[in-house]
């Protein structure tokens, strides 16, 4: 009887023994799985951090050489085995650099909208017609200027008060007959669009992203009226006539294609206009950095008009493809409203608010309750002298005045 109470001990024993052994190899293999997964995820990570580096300094290098077009061909840049490729396109007055990096089955893409600093900004540049430049009010130029006859004149104007031409700061020069020709962007640059119907998108959600890394642009093909709905990236609102953009619609870096635009009282947002009739800009809109306007003339009497409170940083052209004096086009900036860039007008320009950059005009006007006058400024203010500084215009102004450097205006 005892030796079969013997044997069942050191059977029990023995399979503790097993038990326990596995449950420690196990554990080691964990600790070794473990162990691996930690130095591959460490691996990966160096990896992801290099890959990112290798963005960065390829954003730099295809930036210091952007006006040598597009880089499609694969370059390893820093020798260490990542490729890189940047693609380059227009997106009203600037322009988008998409740099792309990759290494085995990682890939690292950022797009970056960037244009050109103004070299030496001026205040004004008029053509030289016979007409002297005439100051009333609280009128003032300040910055570098380019005038008829090389001087100022103050002028007494319905009651208005003489201004005080002191204020007036800057080198005044005697303008040439012709205004120099500007660099304008245009439009209907993306021939091969994905076409969607406002009418499709879902209006509970309300959302359209396209990325700028996307092949082509997508087109939001609106009716008369964008409201209620979030839209941004690589997109195109387009309509085939008027179009009224209300304060409910959140818009992010799009291009706004109509003949005619309405940015609604209170709206907020940053878009580049297209328009070949007219440009409103209600009470209170504010068209955020960086953001333009241009209206490419089709008509006799195309108007770009900022009411009251109103704000573009970025900038505004009135021009036509004939680049001849638009004698009944107008950009009329009323009481209050301000632009903050650049202003490029084929037509007359009335400048009751303020403009704080560069301005070229073929005349200014001003019309009264008692009349009409041309080459007047009543009350308003152009500064040259206190653009921010790293300021990029959009592409309207003359081509001596830009740098030959291009920089980044921000991510997208």
């Amino acid at each position: 009887m005892i030796a079969p109470s013997r044997y069942s001990v050191n059977a029990s024993s023995m399979g503790y023994s097993i038990v326990l052994c596995t449950l420690i190899s196990i554990l080691c293999y964990s600790l070794l799985l473990v162990t691996g997964y930690q130095e591959l995820h460490k691996t990966q990570l160096e990896r992801r951090a290099t890959l990112a580096h290798t963005l960065t300094q390829a954003e730099g290098y295809y930036l210091n050489n952007f006006d040598n077009g597009d880089n499609a061909r694969s370059e390893d840049l820093l020798d260490n085995g990542m490729l890189s490729t940047a693609r380059h396109i227009p997106w009203g007055g600037y322009e988008v650099l998409t740099t792309t990096s990759w290494f085995k089955g990682d890939t690292l893409s950022r797009s970056v909208l960037v244009g050109k600093q103004q070299k030496t900004p001026i205040a004004l540049y008029l053509p030289d017609r016979g007409k002297p430049l005439q100051l009333s009010g609280n009128a003032r130029i300040q910055g570098y200027k380019y005038v008829p006859s090389g001087y100022l004149k103050p002028a007494y104007l319905t009651g208005n008060k003489s201004p005080d031409l002191k204020k007036s700061t800057g080198t005044i020069k005697k303008s040439q007959r012709l205004l120099p020709m500007a660099t304008i962007a245009k439009s209907n640059q993306y021939p091969n669009r994905e076409v969607l119907s406002i009418d499709a998108i879902d209006q509970e959600r309300g959302v359209v992203y396209h990325p700028f890394s996307a092949e082509n642009p997508l087109e939001v093909a609106a009716t008369t009226k964008i409201a209620h709905i979030d839209i941004s990236g690589f997109v195109v609102i387009s309509s085939r006539d008027s179009l009224y953009i209300d304060q409910s619609a959140t818009i992010h870096n799009v291009l706004i294609e109509a003949p005619v635009v309405t940015i609604g009282k209170g709206f907020k947002g940053n878009l580049q206009i297209y328009a070949t009739e007219a440009v409103y800009l209600e009470e209170n809109a504010t068209l955020e950095y960086p953001s333009s306007i241009y209206l490419d003339a089709s008509i006799a009497a195309p108007k770009i008009t900022m009411a009251k409170n109103s704000k573009i940083i970025g900038g505004v052209a009135l021009t036509s493809n004939t680049n001849t004096f638009l004698q009944e086009g107008l950009i009329d900036l009323e009481t209050s409203s301000l632009v903050v860039g650049a202003v490029y007008c084929k037509g007359k320009l009335e400048v009751q608010g303020k403009i704080i950059g560069a301005v070229y005009t073929e005349q200014f006007y001003v019309q009264t309750s008692s009349g009409i006058y041309d080459n007047y400024i009543l009350d308003g203010v152009i500064d040259g002298n206190t653009l921010p500084e790293g300021f990029v215009a959009p592409v309207m102004l003359p081509a001596e005045t830009k740098n030959t450097t291009w920089n980044v205006i921000k991510g997208l």
